[in-house]
């Protein structure tokens, strides 16, 4: 018996320390982004996901401060909207995406609802058990959480491999072989399914009730892609910019704008940093 105790308390020691170093790495190269809160003098705000992020802090100039973040979803764009709300921030604005892909049902998996749940308190919980689960006890097990491991692994294969890292892709310099290639694989993952997310849908719409409800004026944003993207997915649309014209609110469309060229862009769907100050420059003079 005294044996296979210490042999359970060596295991959980090693797990211990484990996710202590997990835990470290999680804070800095997973969860910092999502510890940085607006602050107070901005009245305007974009949520939206990595489609926003080229626009760096490029709009605070006039007022608006970018929520943007990679991967985020209606789930945490609203989890965003109601911890403003909650805190007393006084919103005149916000500023969201709805572009063709953002109620595809590949978003409901794809998401931030792991970091997000910073934005969150206990009413927005069915049960306070589920509130501590999500907000304290898996934040403080980091190793339980599938896609810390693989960032975590990631990063230490990168680092034993000596492996430097990639350079940013400007999308001029690529083949039209690798364009190609490229667009269709961007197609697959945003339209492979042509059902609509019914939960994001749903959520959407709570949304826009919400900014009705506090006076928030709710303008919907539609991000530059590159022409052989636009062609592509012209057709597909999930259509949350037709529930913004349903509920007599404005959409700015930037998706088709001639004014941008392929060295503004990264990738297929995402401009660069010089593309990004270009939109935001042509956003604050229209």
């Amino acid at each position: 018996m005294r044996k296979f105790l210490l042999k359970a308390l060596f295991g959980i020691s090693v797990i211990a320390s484990f996710n202590l170093i997990v835990f470290k790495f999680a804070e800095i190269h997973y969860y910092s982004e999502y510890r940085v809160f607006p602050s107070k003098k901005f009245h305007s705000f974009l949520l939206c996901d990595s489609h926003g992020l080229p626009l760096e802090n490029f709009l605070e100039h006039h007022g608006i401060y970018n929520f943007s973040a990679g991967s985020d979803s209606y789930f945490d764009m609203n989890r965003k909207l109601n911890f403003l709300i909650r805190n007393q921030y006084q919103i005149d604005t916000i500023y969201i995406t709805v572009d063709n892909h953002t109620l595809s049902t590949y978003r409901e998996g794809n998401n931030n609802s792991d970091r997000s749940n910073v934005y969150t308190s206990n009413e927005d919980y069915k049960t306070l058990y589920q509130y501590c689960i999500e907000k304290y006890i898996l934040d403080w097990a980091p190793i339980f959480k599938s896609r810390v491991r693989d960032i975590f692994w990631e990063y230490i294969t990168t680092k034993a491999t000596n492996e430097n890292k990639k350079e940013k892709t400007n999308w001029m310099n690529l083949s039209e072989q690798k364009k190609k290639a490229l667009v269709e694989s961007r197609f697959r993952t945003q339209f492979g399914s042509s059902r609509e997310s019914k939960m994001l849908s749903s959520i959407l719409n709570d949304l826009i009730n919400i900014c009705k409800t506090n006076n928030i004026e709710l303008i919907g944003v539609k991000f530059p892609v590159v022409h052989e993207y636009y062609e592509k997915t012209k057709n597909h649309n999930f259509k949350a910019d037709s529930i913004f014209v349903v509920n007599n609110l404005k959409v700015i469309d930037y998706s088709n704008k001639t004014r941008f060229e392929d060295g503004d862009f990264a990738n297929q769907d995402h401009l660069n940093k010089s593309g990004g100050k270009k939109l935001a420059s042509i956003w604050m003079n229209e």
